[in-house]
């Protein structure tokens, strides 16, 4: 199922949007696996064995536009067995305090 996640970074003091931040985001697979990961079994019990390294699917990096915002297109995230459905994501910013709303 498509997915349209939309997030703003901003400066957790100020309220100002943080353009130009580093937004990177990745989750799994309809069967739990990882893209970019070496461990056999990735995912759980579910998926394909070995490793994914070559790889990079549903993984995705942008930077913020001017009004710290940033658009990713992907699919509905999959899970596996002891975690919920989630989304990754790490912000990156040159020595501000920033949060993913």
């Amino acid at each position: 199922m498509p997915l349209v996640l939309e997030l703003s970074v901003v400066n957790v003091h100020t309220c100002e949007p943080v353009p130009d931040a580093v937004v990177d985001i990745w989750h799994c697979d309809a069967l739990g696996v990882y893209s970019h990961y070496t461990s056999a079994g990735v995912g759980g019990t579910g998926g394909m064995q070995g490793s994914t390294d070559a790889t990079t699917f549903l993984r995705g990096v942008q930077l913020t536009d001017a009004q710290g915002k940033v658009t990713f297109d992907s699919l509905y995230p999959g899970f596996y067995q002891g975690r919920v459905t989630h989304i990754h994501v790490k912000v990156q910013v040159a020595s501000l305090p920033v949060c993913a709303c």
